[in-house]
């Protein structure tokens, strides 16, 4: 949705929009997606290792 929103914003709705749009998800997919669950993860093992004697809530 934000890359076709931000695809639209950019270049307008013109006739090569579908591709356009398709190469930039797919940039996102490779690139943005596991940079963010890479950085999910070191970021938790940190605040862990601050904050070792905190319980893990259950819902």
């Amino acid at each position: 949705m934000i890359t076709g929103t931000m695809t639209y914003l950019h270049l307008g709705l013109t006739n090569t929009f579908l591709t356009d749009w398709a190469v930039n998800f797919l940039t996102a997919l490779v690139t943005v997606i596991p940079l963010g669950l890479t950085m999910m993860v070191l970021l938790t093992k940190r605040a862990k290792s601050y904050y070792p004697m905190t319980r893990r809530v259950c819902h």
